[in-house]
C-alpha cells in the first residue's frame, strides 16, 4: 500500500471516528480515540499540521454538538414530565 492509499484509509478512519464523536453518546471516550488516530496520522507523517489542526477543530465541534445534542434531549425529557 502506498503512501496515498495509507492516507486514503487513515482519513476514512478518523472521518468514521469523528462521526462516532458527534453522534454516539459515549463521546468523552470516542473524543480521546479520534484525538489518537489523528495524532498517529499525523505522526506517521500521513496529513501535515495544518490538516491535523483542522481535524482537531472538527473533533471539537464534534464534541460540542453532541454535548448541545444530549443537553436538548435531557431537557426535553424533564419538560415533558
Amino acid at each position: 500500500m502506498n503512501r496515498e492509499e495509507q492516507r486514503k484509509v487513515a482519513l476514512l478512519h478518523i472521518s468514521k471516528a469523528l462521526d462516532w464523536v458527534r453522534y454516539r453518546c459515549a463521546a468523552d471516550y470516542d473524543t480521546g480515540y479520534a484525538g489518537g488516530q489523528i495524532n498517529m496520522v499525523f505522526f506517521l507523517g500521513l496529513i501535515d499540521r495544518e490538516e491535523a489542526d483542522r481535524l482537531d477543530a472538527l473533533q471539537h465541534n464534534a464534541r460540542e454538538h453532541n454535548k448541545r445534542r444530549w443537553s436538548v434531549a435531557t431537557q426535553e425529557a424533564t419538560h415533558a414530565a
